[in-house]
């Protein structure tokens, strides 16, 4: 029960918001530009999933360039053996990409969604 998606967007402004809405039990990892998260898909106050922000410094998706997205949801209990970084080789098969992962796992049904907001946050920014 996971999947891979990819998507192509131009951020507006100086922030970026990336929401990956997603069942408990699992986590979403994701790579935007030269940054990447992850983190448990668990309920916070106002959405279910894992919220990141992109502001000035660190894993900054300046305005007007486009930026390629990619995001995995995989079980928790998973979580160890995979990662986003496509140069990783698999060590003594204890970690592998998101695509080996998919070829040795069966694909099933988890329901996920991925908004992207871009702009610049005024109050209360995630």
């Amino acid at each position: 029960m996971t999947g891979k998606m990819h998507l192509r967007f131009t951020p507006t402004g100086r922030n970026t918001a990336i929401v990956i809405q997603c069942t408990p039990g699992f986590n979403a990892r994701q790579k935007a530009g030269n940054s990447s998260a992850s983190g448990d898909c668990q309920r916070v106050p106002h959405l279910p999933g894992h919220v990141t922000l992109s502001e000035p410094g660190s894993g900054y998706l300046p305005p007007g360039e486009p930026v390629d997205l990619e995001a995995a949801v995989v079980p928790t209990r998973d979580l160890s053996q995979v990662t986003l970084d496509e140069s990783v080789q698999p060590e003594d098969g204890k970690r592998m990409t998101i695509d080996q992962y998919l070829a040795k796992n069966p694909v099933g049904k988890a329901t996920w969604s991925i908004a992207v907001y871009s702009g610049t946050c005024k109050a209360d920014c995630p």
